[in-house]
């Protein structure tokens, strides 16, 4: 796959993102107004519902519960989770007491979650932005880590993948953006916009620029683990 010049990718792809984030916004927007928050349940899925998409990356362990004891044995109750493009009351106050504080990046926030779930997370922030355009929220971003890095981050977007840009130029250009985000031997795990299907030529080109042991995949989901000795991943090109 050719790369072209990023001043002209780049300008095409903030071009093209903007149109497909204002026509999910409209989405959103008009699902609360007319149907009421509780449709909103499918942009603040539940643990199990996670561990159900992501099974073959969390294997043996039965749900994430599970699996964070096994990978991060000594962090329990000391990580800093983030869910890209939900809202993430759901998925980490089922898992309460796995993460000392979480956030989550979505495009609206009118949403308003279970009274129940909402009263077992200590810290938890969400974020307006759209999440393929760092510009809209990198500030708040920070400003909730103060200084700290992302131990996890989990994406399961379903539908809303069909609202980004999926270039895999572009999109390996923002996984950069998420790689720096996180601590040493942090994990990410996403998933695939069906062009990025095991199998395809964009897919090859996108795993192809990323370290073998840092990656792992089972069917539309990727896992990418943040090596310790690799604080950045390579540019495609370099930055004027």
């Amino acid at each position: 796959m050719p790369i072209e010049t990023p001043r002209k990718l780049i300008e095409e792809f903030y071009s093209q993102q903007k149109e497909l984030s204002a026509g999910a916004r409209e989405i959103d927007e008009a699902t609360i107004c007319k149907r009421g928050a509780v449709q909103w349940a499918q942009f603040d899925e539940h643990e199990s519902s996670f561990a159900g998409k992501f099974k073959g990356l969390i294997f043996p362990s039965r749900d994430f519960r599970e699996y964070f004891v096994q990978q991060f044995p000594d962090k329990m109750g000391k990580m800093v989770g983030l869910e890209i493009g939900g809202y993430g009351y759901n998925f980490f106050s089922d898992l309460n007491g796995v993460f000392k504080r979480s956030a989550a990046i979505c495009l609206t926030k009118g949403y308003k979650p279970a009274r129940e779930a909402k009263g077992k997370l200590d810290s938890h922030f969400v974020i307006e932005g759209d999440v393929m355009s760092p510009r809209t929220f990198a500030k708040p971003l920070r400003k909730f880590l103060k200084g700290e890095k992302i131990d996890f981050a989990i994406e399961r977007m379903s539908g809303g993948l069909n609202y980004i840009v999926n270039d895999p130029r572009i999109l390996y250009h923002r996984l950069r953006f998420w790689y720096r985000m996180m601590a040493p031997d942090g994990q990410m795990f996403f998933e695939l916009p069906r062009n990025l299907y095991v199998g395809t030529e964009e897919l090859k080109f996108l795993t192809q620029l990323l370290p073998e042991d840092a990656l792992q995949m089972k069917g539309n989901t990727i896992k990418i683990t943040r090596a310790s000795n690799l604080k950045e991943l390579p540019a495609l090109w370099e930055s004027k």
